[in-house]
């Protein structure tokens, strides 16, 4: 998982990486960089990873990209930082076919308008091989490579005087986009996957959403609470999904805590089953947890 790690009160937030055996013991602990933060990570052909997340370079006033190549133990080979005078963000990442690797994410510096999304490509060795944004105020926080070579987008978007909304793009091979969808109601969608009828599963914030090959809802299902959130979603080998999130809970606290009307949010991992046709429940965990750091599957 990746990570922003804040235990050193000297230091700036540094990107955080953690290694686990099956049984979630931990394995290796990676911290890199300074004023550095992590955002997604995934294992890498050769038994390596890559992380993608942001950093504030010495030499420039925004925030970049930053995209880090680390070995089996989590040692860092290398790092790449994209971006410019402004903010650009890194949320997504995985190994392409190729070898190198797609990047999702949002920039300021070479936006059209506010902030746009931008999909980075590079090869093996995190040299840019091209880049595309798309928007009016859009923001990439998920990419896919699907079975035809293209990707997949999942994200958050609006337009002029709108709400934000649900955002779901296909692209070619060489980033072109196809289509581009923004769902009315779906605040954002976290995470998507390509699934075995060449459709998409999508995670929202509260919601799960099926949509075919074209973009198109099929179904929604809405679960939780307005406070919850679905981080990533994964069709499993019966049919079915498994979403992974975070509950959002309120405990009373004692009389007299900083907290207004003496609440406090708990917040809890949260895990939901859904079959494969209605998207009905078939269980839900809720988990207990308590942490000084921020991490991200």
């Amino acid at each position: 998982m990746a990570g922003v790690d804040r235990s050193d009160s000297l230091l700036a937030e540094r990107l955080l990486v953690i290694k686990t055996d099956g049984d979630g013991q931990e394995q290796w602990i990676t911290k890199l960089g300074i004023a550095s933060y992590g955002r997604d990570v995934q294992e890498t052909a050769g038994n390596g990873y890559i992380a993608v997340g942001w950093a504030l370079p010495d030499d420039t006033e925004g925030i970049n990209v930053l995209l880090v190549k680390m070995d089996s133990e989590g040692n860092e080979k290398w790092s790449k930082t994209f971006g410019g005078p402004k903010n650009d963000l890194g949320y997504g990442v995985r190994q392409s076919d190729d070898g190198g690797y797609i990047v999702v994410g949002t920039t300021r510096s070479y936006a059209a308008g506010r902030a746009d999304a931008w999909l980075i490509k590079t090869d093996a060795h995190g040299n840019e091989e091209w880049s595309k944004t798309f928007g009016g105020e859009y923001a990439g926080y998920a990419v896919e490579q699907m079975a035809d070579g293209g990707y997949v987008v999942a994200g958050r978007g609006k337009s002029e005087f709108e709400t934000a909304k649900g955002w779901l793009m296909r692209t070619c091979p060489n980033g072109e986009a196809i289509w581009s969808k923004a769902f009315d109601g779906l605040y954002t969608a976290n995470c998507v996957q390509e699934t075995t009828d060449g459709g998409f599963i999508v995670s929202g914030k509260d919601s799960v959403l099926k949509a075919d090959s074209n973009g198109e809802e099929l179904w929604r299902k809405d679960f939780g609470s307005p406070a919850d959130w679905a981080y990533c979603i994964q069709q499993t080998l019966d049919g079915g999904y498994i979403v992974a999130g975070q509950a959002n809970a309120f405990v009373q606290m004692p009389k007299g805590h900083l907290f207004q009307c003496g609440k406090a949010p708990s917040k809890n991992a949260l895990i939901v089953k859904l079959d494969a046709r209605r998207a009905r429940g078939i269980g839900t965990r809720s988990l207990a947890v308590q942490a000084t750091d921020q991490h991200y599957p």
